[in-house]
């Protein structure tokens, strides 16, 4: 019985381990990939920061956006490989303007009459809350090129009950 409990399993040949370990390496980078190429080309998600959206969308809502609304890109270039679609009057998307690299959460809007036609490169957009959003009122169109994806508001969980502290029904202003 003795020599029953000091007997231990024999360890794994050298070679064996280093072949698992492989798979495992292998695996985390297909895995890494597959994430980079969901998140870069198919769909994203994030949190809403700020309160140009308000009321439609609050800070710490988690949004999600269709990155094949309008094209195929490429991850990580942000450039697209095919356009199908155009961004329409309404949609809410994801822009980043020209001069900075912040992406910001707009709504594509008409022009207002005093503007001038725009390019048909370009797209007019603002956020819903005027008191507190830097949109092309003040900054001027933006390229389609800068337009990341549209935002699915059904998608859109409510999660700025959880930013708040104290009274769930506190918006902020």
């Amino acid at each position: 019985m003795a020599d029953a409990e000091l007997r231990k399993p024999a360890p794994a040949p050298r070679g064996l381990l280093e072949r698992r370990s492989a798979r495992w390496m292998v695996s985390l980078l297909a895995l890494a990939v597959a994430v980079v190429i969901v998140r870069g080309s198919l769909v994203e998600w994030s949190f809403v920061l700020g309160h140009s959206m308000l009321p439609t969308l609050d800070q710490g809502d988690l949004l999600v956006c269709n990155r094949l609304a309008y094209g195929l890109h490429v991850p990580l270039v942000e450039r697209a490989i095919i356009d199908w679609a155009r961004p329409q009057v309404g949609d809410v998307v994801i822009v980043r303007w020209p001069e900075d690299r912040h992406w910001c959460l707009k709504r594509v809007a008409v022009p207002p009459a005093s503007v001038q036609p725009l390019a048909d490169d370009m797209v007019w957009v603002e956020g819903d809350n005027t008191l507190a959003s830097r949109d092309s009122r003040s900054r001027g169109p933006i390229p389609i090129s800068n337009v990341r994806g549209r935002v699915h508001l059904p998608g859109c969980i409510r999660f700025s009950t959880l930013v708040h502290r104290g009274d769930p029904n506190r918006k902020l202003r």
